[in-house]
Formats: structure tokens, sequence, C-alpha cells
């Protein structure tokens, strides 16, 4: 995980933060793709829940 941002599951639902104050949260590149496969890794995870 990037220190960019921090990662948790509340409640069945997942909740990604942007940590970076200095720079508004302004995304990066690198952050984008970051969380592009962090979004596709969270379809095999049991804990967060899939709306019907």
């Amino acid at each position: 995980m990037s220190a960019e941002y921090s990662f948790a599951v509340d409640q069945g639902v997942g909740v990604i933060t942007l940590e970076r104050p200095k720079r508004l949260n302004a995304m990066t590149w690198d952050l984008a793709t970051e969380l592009v496969e962090l979004l596709r890794a969270l379809r095999m995870r049991d804990e967060v829940g899939r709306s019907s």
C-alpha cells in the first residue's frame, strides 16, 4: 500500500482515504494507477460487500 492513501473496511464498505495534505490530495498518474489496481483487487475480497 502506498503512503499516499490508506484503505480500511468499515461494515462491509471499503474506504479509501487520500493522504496528500501538502498537495491538497491532488491525483498523480502513479496514484491513479495504484488506486485502479486496488479497486480491481477489491473485487476478490469477501469482507467488502457487493450491492445486489
